[in-house]
């Protein structure tokens, strides 16, 4: 791709950074459909990095097979936190990354906080991260796996650091440390299944009548989250690859699983209706809602 249209690129969101930052301000309740990626992703640090644009745009080209542009953007600060911008661009989309020198925003860390099941007495593996980086896609993106494609890109990268711990998906109200991505940590492309590993949180609620699961973290695909309830807990196995099936199903053709649909998504035989699935305020889901799976 031609340089010139790399820049114009870039360019262009360098004006929109202007309307997403992340890190200045907590996300929308309910942000517009058609407004920017809401995939949201925090490197949590050792210690402070100085980032070199051109040799970070090098490393990414070279990594994933593209022609990679990065430029130092302004500077912004937030409530004394000096924040390092730049646009990493690879021709289609961009990334917004903010490096700050101190440690991350609660409003980033503690949705996942809240979700994680820690005893007392332990604390979890970010808690002691003196720096951050949040990432960002600035591309505007209706739906599509495109942007969660880029931003994952982006954070293998930025995980190859010798700083880096882990990061926070603050849409999957997950964290995961850097070890925990196995193979990921040195691979040169990303599949779907890989997707769904790195950005989607499967959480399970042990109820009075069974097991319900569901995820998190769909809507960074332009998705709504699934759930599914069951009886028994000898099943759990079966209904999570049930659910893993409907998410990779919608990750790889799009929402193609809708209110009313019926589908074989377990390889037995066995037929589920889609219906529509219910708010839960102490597991909130994303912008795109939820759909209940249930046997015919």
């Amino acid at each position: 791709m031609d340089l010139s249209v790399i820049i114009i690129i870039a360019v262009i969101a360098a004006a929109a950074v202007a309307l997403t930052l992340p890190w200045l301000r907590r996300r929308q309740e309910k942000p517009s459909p058609s407004h920017y990626s809401p995939v949201d992703l925090c490197v949590f640090l050792k210690e402070p990095v100085k980032i070199n644009p051109g040799t970070l745009a090098e490393i990414f080209g070279q990594r994933w097979g593209a022609r990679a542009l990065c430029r130092e953007s302004a500077e912004w600060s937030d409530a004394g936190r000096k924040l390092r911008a730049y646009l990493l661009t690879d021709g289609t989309a961009s990334l917004l990354l903010l490096i700050s020198d101190l440690p991350a925003p609660d409003h980033l860390t503690k949705p996942v906080l809240e979700s994680l099941s820690i005893a007392p007495d332990r604390k979890p593996g970010f808690s002691n991260h003196k720096a951050a980086i949040l990432i960002r896609c600035v591309t505007p993106s209706d739906e599509g796996a495109g942007p969660a494609v880029l931003c994952a890109k982006g954070l293998l990268t930025l995980l190859s650091l010798p700083q880096a711990i882990g990061y926070v998906d603050v849409s999957a109200r997950l964290y995961r440390a850097k070890e925990a991505l196995g193979r990921m940590l040195q691979s040169t492309s990303v599949d779907n299944a890989d997707l769904f590993a790195m950005l989607v949180n499967m959480h399970a609620v042990t109820t009075s009548g069974g097991r319900w699961l569901h995820t998190h973290g769909m809507e960074q695909f332009g998705l709504p989250d699934v759930e599914v309830t069951f009886e028994s807990l000898e099943k759990a196995t079966y209904y999570q690859a049930l659910l893993t099936n409907a998410a990779l199903y919608m990750i790889e053709q799009g929402p193609v699983l809708n209110v009313g649909d019926t589908a074989a998504l377990a390889g037995d035989g066995q037929m589920y209706r889609i219906r529509p699935g219910a708010a839960e305020p102490r597991h909130p889901y994303g912008r795109r809602g939820v759909i209940e799976i249930v046997e015919c």
